[in-house]
């Protein structure tokens, strides 16, 4: 770990900014409310980039109102806000979240869902505890407390630019495209969106989790993920646990959603991060599946609508669902996401689904892929599996074919970096949908 001034200095130059965006944003396509696109950025990245390092480095930098995007949480619920940056203000975000990584380290990046798993399954399989609490923070992003949080950061972090930088993020408004242009600061909250958020977020609970973490193994094993906490224990002091942890969060200004912090023997069951847990078994949540049915269904539609003939399409689309993919060496998709079930019957349901879709959208020919068959490849042959697709080692021949093909985009003009744009485009629309087969959680 490094001192914030170190760390400011070495990220916030321009040609580390350049490298950033090359690496990370020059493919995203969403606007902020100045409505300037990716590509528009890229023309002018030089002048861009200068602006951002005189501004961030006078202390003089401000954020443009974000761009509100709500998203349905389904019926009789309130939709999520998400925060949408400027193109500029997303590379700035980038790099403050690196300067934060490199002055906290681990203790404020995120595990995976699939490692948490991992590590409640042997718990379980020692069988030293046989009762559990489960906490849902309620409004978790919403209900941090500026005040708690920049004095949790002083604590380490004393570089004005940085810290007028994180109160500049947390603080600027989120409004709607057509709504009024002026709107009140931010007094409470993180906004959901942002690179930063869940390393500050992390952060604001990093007291918290560290008690909990550092307490003997013996007596119970703690986790975190997000506004999700997962307690093992015994039956004997379960409740005083569950209580501890609920005066620890009101402390810090949260809260338990309601009718969402449960207790009990671990044979009784319970949900976490997607998985149902019943003592050993561990099993994918019901409503999951569903999801995954309906979306999968979508592309069935879809295709008879849009696509009637064209199979290579709905083989594209369906097999993505199906095995998932690696893109920028990370693995995404759903059986990635449930890699670590141990119970496999709702992989022969989903395969057996898919096999009713083709008869009854008269595609039988069509070469469909297996839940099963890439459930077994990602645990027994992944590294000598080519059953699921590495776009990271296609030629852009093979991207070109896809984008033209499969897509219906006439490439006949576009050089081999328009072809890698338009793939990654197209890629990162894909990954938005097979993120929503595994989120929320809660």
């Amino acid at each position: 770990m490094r001192s914030a001034y170190e760390a400011f200095n070495s990220v916030f130059t321009e040609r580390h900014l350049k490298a950033l965006f090359a690496e990370k944003l020059q493919n995203r396509a969403s606007v902020g409310l100045d409505w300037v696109t990716v590509g528009a950025f890229r023309e002018r990245l030089d002048s861009e980039v200068d602006l951002i390092v005189r501004k961030c480095q006078a202390g003089t930098y401000h954020f443009t109102h974000y761009r509100e995007l709500l998203i349905s949480k389904g019926p009789n619920k309130l939709p999520r806000c998400i925060s949408i940056p400027t193109v500029r203000d997303k590379l700035v975000l980038l790099a403050l979240n690196e300067v934060l990584k490199r002055v906290y380290g681990l203790d404020i990046v995120t595990q995976t869902p699939q490692i948490v798993i991992s590590q409640i399954q042997k718990e379980i399989e020692n069988n030293i505890f046989d009762s559990y609490v489960k906490y849902d923070i309620s409004s978790f992003y919403a209900s941090v407390d500026h005040d708690k949080l920049l004095s949790m950061l002083h604590r380490r972090i004393r570089k004005k630019q940085v810290l007028s930088l994180i109160i500049g993020a947390i603080t600027t408004a989120t409004v709607a495209p057509n709504g009024p242009s002026a709107k009140a600061p931010r007094g409470r909250g993180l906004p959901e969106g942002l690179t930063i958020s869940n390393s500050l977020a992390n952060l604001y609970l990093m007291d918290m989790d560290r008690k909990y973490q550092n307490a003997p193994a013996s007596t119970f094993r703690y986790w975190r993920y997000v506004d999700d906490i997962l307690v093992l224990t015994s039956a004997a002091v379960r409740l005083h646990i569950k209580e501890n942890i609920g005066l620890d969060l009101k402390a810090l200004g949260l809260s338990a959603a309601e009718g969402k912090t449960t207790d009990g023997p671990l044979e009784a069951g319970f949900d976490y991060l997607g998985y149902y847990i019943k003592g050993s078994c561990f099993s994918v949540r019901q409503n999951s599946i569903v999801k995954l049915e309906r979306s999968i269904e979508d592309i069935f539609r879809h295709y008879k609508l849009s696509r009637p003939g064209n199979i290579e399409y709905l083989q594209w689309r369906v097999n993505l669902r199906v095995t998932g993919f690696i893109l920028d060496n990370s693995k995404m998709g759903w059986v990635f996401f449930y890699s670590q079930i141990n119970d496999t019957k709702c992989l022969y349901h989903l395969d057996w689904f898919i096999s009713k879709l083709a008869e009854r959208y008269n595609v039988r020919s069509a070469k469909f892929k297996r839940f099963s068959r890439a459930y077994m490849e990602i645990r027994n042959a992944w590294h000598t599996t080519t059953y699921i697709p590495n776009l990271d080692t296609i030629s852009i021949d093979e991207k070109r074919k896809i984008v033209q093909d499969v897509y219906g985009q006439n490439t006949e003009n576009l050089d081999n970096d328009a072809v890698e744009r338009c793939f990654r485009r197209i890629m990162a629309r894909e990954l938005k949908n097979i993120q929503k087969d595994v989120q929320p959680f809660s």
